[in-house]
């Protein structure tokens, strides 16, 4: 179950740009304690960010990512603290009701361009939701897509940029993770069994982008959404 959903996260994540740690972190906590897929999710998002960022450096954009990744640097501690101090249950709840807000914000952003100036404040404001977003579940994509959207000078430097951040937040997730205890050796199987998957999805989604309609798969990514952040809601 490991492997399949992470297979289905990267293909998600080849053919739209983002979502990986949405789609996993929608389904691994059916499978496992919140805390411990919170954590292994980081390890497969390092892998996949710093994967992409290496075949896109030359169109990463260093001062338009600065002032997000100091500013998640910053937050990202407080959001694994309340990951680690908190009930699991009333996590479980959070994740759930965080999960439907993305995906009807989501839905709402795909029907209408919401318009965000780059800018020092909006930057501190993505970087501080995001850091909070990834500390707590490894989520906190959205905030950041939304500003580099605007911010980036092309789609090139738009990916590069955000794959980059991706990848040196979640490095800094997973030292904290395991500077509080939250790491220990029984994840290197599924850690393992992960990185088969993401390698084999990132290779499977190019082909997939090439074949099915890009805005399809990204609605349906949405609906899903929608109804697993209900299912743990309800859990």
């Amino acid at each position: 179950m490991v492997f399949i959903i992470c297979l289905l996260g990267s293909v998600i994540q080849g053919v739209i740009g983002f979502g990986f740690a949405m789609f996993v972190m929608a389904f691994l906590p059916l499978l496992m304690p919140l805390k411990l897929a919170s954590a292994i999710t980081s390890l497969y998002v390092l892998f996949i960010g710093s994967m992409m960022s290496y075949n896109l450096r030359k169109n990463i954009d260093f001062k338009m990512v600065i002032v997000p990744i100091i500013t998640s640097f910053i937050f990202i501690p407080a959001g694994v603290y309340l990951l680690l101090i908190c009930r699991e249950n009333i996590l479980t709840k959070i994740l759930g009701g965080l999960i439907v807000l993305l995906a009807i914000f989501l839905f709402i952003n795909g029907r209408r361009k919401i318009n965000i100036k780059p800018s020092l404040k909006n930057g501190i404001a993505a970087g501080t939701i995001s850091g909070i977003m990834s500390g707590m579940f490894n989520v906190g994509g959205p905030p950041l897509v939304l500003y580099y959207l605007h911010a980036a000078k092309d789609n090139l430097s738009y990916k590069a940029s955000l794959e980059f951040t991706f990848a040196v937040n979640t490095t800094f997730v997973f030292l904290s993770h395991i500077f509080y205890g939250n790491v220990s050796g029984n994840m290197l199987e599924l850690a393992l069994i992960g990185f088969v998957a993401t390698v084999s999805g990132s290779f499977l989604g190019l082909k997939v982008f090439r074949k099915l309609d890009a805005v399809i798969l990204t609605w349906s990514v949405y609906v899903m959404m929608l109804i697993m952040g209900f299912v743990l809601l309800l859990k």
